[in-house]
């Protein structure tokens, strides 16, 4: 006997209604939906031969309830909109009226989603360092770091570090790489796709633990000191400040210029910024956001500059650690 459903869980309303049109209307609607929603989708479906009539009643019900709330038109316009053109104009004419399909790019990063982790960790190893620079950008940050963590250290920084420099991948590159992966792509493909693969690799090695970020980083500053620093500026933003502990914001705030805090509020979140005063005292919080208030509009520049100034007296004090930084993994501080 499987666990009990509950009969207003989106996936068990979902599976009622499978069950209520004919197999080919189902096959349509099972299409689009991504491996995550069919993996959920599954258990439900087989949960449905247990189901009561009221339990059926109030899935129809909470779905009712749930397009008499919804404003959109659908989720699968373009790929519905692309098949009534092609089998009424022909997929040549089709192709010419119509905008260029997906970036490959994107396509690849939906193969990827449906990868299991041993098959993500197994092609890591066995194809070309440079196509597994190209899968390790664009995967999830999560999985690319759990998947790296398999990798020995040589292929490890080798890969990290080629998939830092990717820039531009020619859009053949991407399509060879799906057909090894027994998905296939788009032949309106561009010819080329920009990959900006620092701010994502990122936050791949901010979730690595912190003994294999730290040597990595280590690694890449001997071969390019530059991208070194890029990847270190990258991997905590202002936002992050929002993961500190109050007591070790208090000791950064009161590093800081009262003018620089002033700028980099400006561009915060309503949120962080209350979070970031209420380390202050009551009269120097007040006193800030005085100044904000009455100050002139400010250029974005000018925001991001102290927000990154103040990001890197975060960074030079977790290094000698007075404070401590959490960047959404347990294993990094």
């Amino acid at each position: 006997m499987g666990d009990a459903v509950d009969p207003l869980d989106g996936a068990f309303v979902a599976a009622i209604l499978l069950t209520l049109v004919d197999d080919d209307s189902a096959v349509r609607l099972l299409a689009p939906l991504d491996a995550a929603e069919i993996r959920r989708l599954g258990p439900a479906m087989l949960a449905v031969s247990n189901a009561t009539v009221p339990q059926i009643e109030d899935a129809i019900d909470a779905f009712l309830n749930r397009c008499r709330e919804s404003t959109t038109i659908g989720t699968d316009v373009e790929a519905r909109t692309r098949s009534i053109f092609s089998q009424a104009l022909g997929e040549g004419r089709a192709c010419s009226v119509l905008p260029s399909p997906v970036n490959p790019l994107d396509r690849l990063r939906v193969t990827l989603r449906w990868l299991s982790r041993d098959r993500i960790i197994a092609t890591l190893r066995s194809e070309s360092p440079q196509a597994a620079a190209l899968i390790v950008a664009s995967l999830d940050p999560l999985v690319a770091a759990e998947a790296l963590q398999e990798l020995d250290e040589a292929r490890r920084i080798d890969v990290v570090l080629r998939a830092a420099r990717l820039g531009t991948v020619e859009a053949s590159a991407i399509e060879a790489l799906c057909r090894d992966l027994e998905t296939p792509t788009d032949e309106e493909a561009l010819s080329s796709v920009k990959v900006d693969a620092a701010t994502g690799l990122a936050k791949v090695v901010a979730k690595l633990p912190r003994e294999q970020s730290t040597r990595l980083i280590g690694a890449i500053r001997k071969r390019d000191r530059a991208l070194a620093e890029r990847v270190e500026d990258e991997m905590f933003d202002f936002g992050d400040l929002a993961a500190v502990p109050d007591r070790d914001l208090t000791t950064l705030l009161r590093t800081i210029d009262s003018s620089v805090l002033a700028m980099a509020l400006r561009g915060a979140d309503a949120k962080l910024a209350d979070r970031l005063l209420g380390c202050l005292s009551a009269r120097s919080a007040q006193s800030l956001r005085d100044d904000i208030s009455e100050a002139a509009p400010a250029k974005r520049a000018d925001v991001v500059e102290a927000q990154r100034s103040i990001i890197a007296a975060a960074r030079s004090m977790a290094n000698d650690g007075t404070i401590q930084l959490s960047i959404t993994s347990d294993d990094y501080v």
